[in-house]
């Protein structure tokens, strides 16, 4: 089995405090949840792991909140299912941006 990554991409500038922010949501090839899933971001412009690793809520979801704009990369992990790595999304400053 494999399974899909849905993810919208969104940046707000406050002042001069400009964050990004990544919303996951882990689904297989039959349109079910994937909860649990162990979601590791890297920030593959400045090539910097962004945090401990996280796991998707029970509805597969996950977010990752005050990003700087950037180039990341996504990888997803689940008992059962192939790796699967999602790169070159590009959070902009001052534009949102989604990616399927």
């Amino acid at each position: 089995m494999r399974f899909l990554l849905f993810l919208a991409c969104s940046v707000a500038a406050l002042g001069q405090v400009v964050n990004g922010r990544i919303e996951l949501q882990i689904i297989d090839s039959t349109g079910a949840s994937v909860p649990g899933a162990k979601v590791t971001l890297k920030d593959s412009r400045r090539q910097i792991a962004m945090g401990a690793e996280a796991t998707t809520s029970g509805d597969g979801a996950f977010v990752y909140a005050s990003l700087c704009p950037s180039i990341y990369e996504i990888q997803v992990e689940a008992t059962g299912f192939r790796k699967a790595v999602l790169g070159n999304i590009e959070l902009f400053s001052g534009q949102p941006s989604a990616r399927q």
